[in-house]
């Protein structure tokens, strides 16, 4: 069964990213996922659960354990970051902003009109609901859009973006102070937050505005209202000693004159305001930000450095230091707005989120428009992607990270494709050029071009031998084919009558068949090394959209726009199956369209093809939410893999009924115009027609098996998902769990040196961080003990463990040694189980290769730098002496200059000139030839 491990090419939509305490950690939403990025170690994974719809705000806890996600119609998930696992789901009210208290023990949700405080879950905490409310607060201007905690998290203050009205409020009562609300600003604000260790405020407006509220009293200054809780304890005992009524009153009137009497005595705390006029710092001189005319859209604070880091709505950023309001440093980060800010703890970095270019600025940028096309490394290291934008990414499988982006193309990116020794991308665009990019060098080195030019590319193919290279065109109906090494068109291929959706050549060895399709209901099969070579035409049932040989090359398979799979024998021309996949697609019903059950299959059909390494399975994806794998040999159903269950999208069933269904589509997607328009010629208005929109459809634009069969990629409108089979990607998964099997039982064992049970616990925790500290901590010569004594399901754990921590310890031969004594141990019985060793055998091997080249690569950086310093030194010694013998030369002249004769002088002067000509003659000589060498070495090395 595959499981989600990551997604590539969109790396934040909308809401806010977070750091978690150690400033390591990043966790952003990705529509309706969340992926956490490791800064530290360069990695990537999305958890493998999603939310019915986009999440659009996240809170994590101070320990950073449970992380606290809201999604757009106000449905709450509580995760636990410890074990990667949904822990609970509740719904809340539509809470756009949520904040951890920084003792851990409340959690704050702001939302329309009021801030509703919740006890948030602990460790000794045991309930059905992990967050039970405590406490309301009402009467909050607007819809609070930042919220905050004191250092002690007893006091809490709330702002909106629709009012400049701020309100503070206690969570506990003091006799000193009483929940306030307060203005001082002239429009909404951003964002509020308290000082380090201060009651003090800081506040910032849409206009950039910041103030600093100051708190009358210090904290150490607030009194406990006693006599409020003594009141409370009086009228207790009093129910339950049965006194009257009356005499009750009698004393509740008195305590409460008491009290008024009292207060009236104390002065209540206030905040007052302090302007930080942070733009009379700045030197630009531009008149639009001077006069106020700001645009903020996010900020937010670092209260270890006080520094307060602003973006706007035109892309720019300003660092600002507080409370003296320094600008610090003001750069323009991108063109799109930045939708949200966020400091890490020590304030060393800083997240800046787009929603409109879907930016991430800290790592990368992903795909700005839809993914189009996608190719696996033969390895299976890479992942290339390009689309509609003209970008072609370059991506690492292992921790999800873009390492290149090539920005050549000018248009749609339709095809994509590895060369067979992995130094080299090919793509093709709408542009009317396919392009070969290197990816040791990063640059774009050949560009093959049409005949006549202008040609609109859908596809691209290359053969086993990376000698030729075809594409298909959508405007000319032809089919190209270029020589790779010189770039020459060698043939241009007729015969379709209609658009070529795509080319494919055979994988044998040696084999120049290529194989071509198009709207025109034709299947082509030539030989592009036979000008004169005839075309075999094989006719199809309906205008087919995509194509994929096997990797033996005995058979392809295409897909037609009726929805089925024809798989085809090359050599004879015969169908040797058909699947109809239409059923199997089952798209739901798309929102604001009235659809019987006979239209909802009529859009169905697969736009992409493509076999597993194997040849035994076929993984198609097309129009729907479901992406299907097919056993190739008994044309049957494998599986169905379900894209989303993201209801924001247009093909998902939302919060809608058959009362909200008009003649033109559900009511709420018909966008009105505030005003009407007249018409010309006319002197009456009539109103304009309503605009319809419809939000995103869900669909597979490419699919892809990994060269090893253990993982594969589909291009979908949620970006580019990972799956893989291989269970060791579970972060949490125990087996055989009981009340012995825990963290402290590992510690226990390990104390009494007991490292077989040590390392049996922790296999069946199957927590990878505990594995690995029990295995670093067994000792060489127990290997042999606990290798014979371990039963196969721990056996399996340990090897698939192995493999994966290989990658990244330090201990690789400790490791070893421990994954040799458990294959000579074991070897027969893992034999009979090839498909698990398979992948295991396939990372020991990457990672050793990995381990190897890194030596190397330090050997040769190390060799050319000695190098350059070699010649560097040359190029000195080679100089000195030319510049010692010019100045002496010019002494001597000078001396003889002033004792001898006009003529003398002459004569001696044009001796010291002809002597000054060598000289430098000389010295240009020796420059040329120093750096003559230090070139030929640079080229050397490159």
């Amino acid at each position: 069964m595959s499981k989600l491990t990551n997604v590539l090419g969109t790396v934040y939509n909308q809401g806010n990213v977070l750091y978690t305490s150690d400033g390591t950690t990043l966790i952003a939403p990705v529509g309706n996922k969340v992926t956490v990025y490791d800064l530290k170690h360069s990695k990537s994974r999305t958890l493998c659960f999603n939310s019915s719809h986009n999440y659009k705000s996240l809170a994590l806890s101070p320990n950073g354990r449970l992380l606290v996600a809201v999604n757009e119609i106000g449905l709450t998930h509580c995760i636990s970051l410890a074990t990667n696992s949904l822990l609970h789901c509740m719904k809340l009210s539509d809470g756009s902003v949520l904040k951890f208290s920084p003792n851990g023990s409340y959690l704050a949700v702001g939302e329309p009109k009021m801030v509703k405080v919740y006890r948030a879950p602990s460790d000794s905490s045991v309930g059905v609901a992990p967050l039970d409310l405590e406490r309301v607060f009402p009467n909050v201007p607007g819809n609070v859009a930042s919220l905050d905690w004191s250092w002690d998290s007893v006091l809490l203050v709330a702002a909106s973006s629709e009012s400049p009205m701020i309100s503070v409020f206690s969570m506990l009562k003091f006799s000193n102070f009483r929940n306030s609300c307060f203005t001082g600003h002239k429009l909404g604000i951003v964002g509020v937050f308290f000082e380090a260790m201060e009651y003090n405020l800081i506040t910032v407006c849409k206009g950039g505005i910041i103030a600093r509220w100051i708190c009358s009293d210090e904290p150490e200054e607030w009194e406990r209202d006693t006599e409020s809780l003594r009141l409370n304890q009086e009228k207790t005992d009093w129910i339950s000693k049965g006194d009257d009524e009356s005499s009750a009153a009698q004393k509740s009137k008195k305590i409460k004159v008491d009290k008024d009497t009292e207060d009236t005595k104390k002065q209540l705390s206030r905040f007052n305001l302090v302007p930080v006029d942070w733009r009379q710092h700045e030197q630009q001189k531009d008149n639009s930000k001077r006069s106020g005319n700001l645009k903020l859209k996010s900020v937010d604070l670092n209260q270890r450095r006080t520094l307060a880091v602003l973006g706007f709505e035109s892309g720019a950023l300003s660092l600002i230091e507080l409370p003296s309001g320094s600008l610090i440093q003001e750069i323009s980060i991108m063109q799109q707005e930045i939708t949200t800010l966020t400091f890490s703890p020590e304030g060393d970095w800083i997240a800046i989120g787009s929603s409109h270019g879907g930016l991430l600025v800290v790592w990368q940028q992903g795909h700005m428009d839809t993914i189009q096309c996608l190719d696996f490394s033969t390895d299976g290291r890479w992942i290339v992607t390009g689309a509609h934008d003209g970008k072609v990414k370059l991506w690492e499988t292992q921790n999800g990270f873009a390492c290149h982006t090539f920005s050549e193309h000018t248009s749609v990116v339709t095809g994509i494709l590895f060369m067979q020794n992995n130094k080299a991308v090919v793509s093709s665009s709408l542009d009317g050029t396919v392009r070969a990019f290197d990816t040791m060098r990063y640059r774009n080195f050949r560009t093959f071009l049409a005949s006549r030019g202008g040609a609109q590319f859908s596809c691209v193919a290359i053969d086993s031998s990376n000698t030729y290279l075809a594409s298909g065109s959508i405007d000319e109906f032809q089919v190209f084919v270029w020589h790779v090494q010189s770039g020459r068109l060698l043939m241009e291929i007729s015969g379709h009558t209609g658009p070529v959706a795509a080319v494919c050549f055979s994988p044998k060895r040696g084999s120049s068949m290529l194989a071509s399709i198009s709207w025109d209901k034709t299947l082509r099969i030539v030989d592009c090394l036979e000008s004169d070579a005839d075309a075999q035409v094989i006719p199809v049932e309906c205008e087919a959209t995509a194509l994929a040989f096997r990797p033996d090359g005995n058979e392809l398979v295409v897909a037609t726009l009726n929805g089925n799979l024809s798989f085809i024998n090359p050599d004879d021309q015969q169908v040797v199956g058909t699947v109809n996949g239409r059923f199997h697609m089952a798209s739901t019903q798309i929102k604001g369209a009235a659809r019987t059950v006979g239209k909802g299959f009529e859009d169905s059909a697969f736009q992409t093809i493509s076999y597993s390494a194997d040849g035994n399975l076929v993984l198609a994806g097309g129009k729907s939410p479901y992406i299907c794998i097919y056993d190739a040999v008994h044309q049957v159903i494998v599986h169905k893999e379900e894209i989303t269950r993201n209801r924001s999208l247009n093909q998902q069933p939302g919060d809608w009924t058959t009362k909200h269904q008009t003649e033109f589509g559900v009511i709420d997607m018909i966008q009105t115009r505030d005003h009407d328009e007249k018409l010309p010629g006319t002197t009456r208005r009539t109103p304009k027609a309503d605009v319809v929109s419809h939000p995103d459809i869900i669909q597979t634009y490419a699919t892809k098996f990994s060269p090893g069969g253990r993982m594969w990629v589909a291009a979908t409108t949620e970006g580019v998902l990972l799956y893989t089979t291989d269970s060791a990607v579970s972060f949490f998964s125990p087996i055989d769990g009981s009340r012995q099997i825990t963290p402290q039982a590992i510690d226990e064992a390990l104390r009494d040196e007991l490292y077989d049970a040590a390392l049996f616990i922790a296999l069946k925790l199957n927590i990878p961080a505990t594995t690995t500290m029990v295995l670093e901590k067994i000792p060489v010569s127990f290997h042999s003990a606990i290798v014979s004594s371990m039963t196969t399901p721990l056996l399996k754990l340990c090897l698939q463990h192995l493999a994966s921590v290989l990658n990244e310890t330090s201990h690789v031969m400790f490791h070893m040694m421990l994954m040799r004594k458990l294959l000579q141990v074991h070897l027969k019985l893992l034999e009979d189980d090839r498909e698990f060793m398979r992948p295991i055998i396939s990372n020991v091997q990457k990672a050793a290769n990995r381990r190897l080249k890194e030596p190397a690569d330090v050997s040769d950086s190390n060799r050319y730098l000695t190098e350059v310093h070699q010649v560097l030194q040359m190029r000195g010694k080679s100089e000195s002496p030319v510049r010692q013998r010019k100045l002496r030369k010019r002494v001597a002249a000078e001396s003889r200059a002033e004792n001898e004769s006009d003529e003398s002088d002459a004569v001696d002067h044009s001796d010291q000139s002809n002597d000054e000509n060598e000289d430098t003659e000389v010295e240009l000589n020796n420059e040329v030839s120093s750096d003559s060498e230090f070139e030929m070495l640079l080229e050397s090395r490159s």
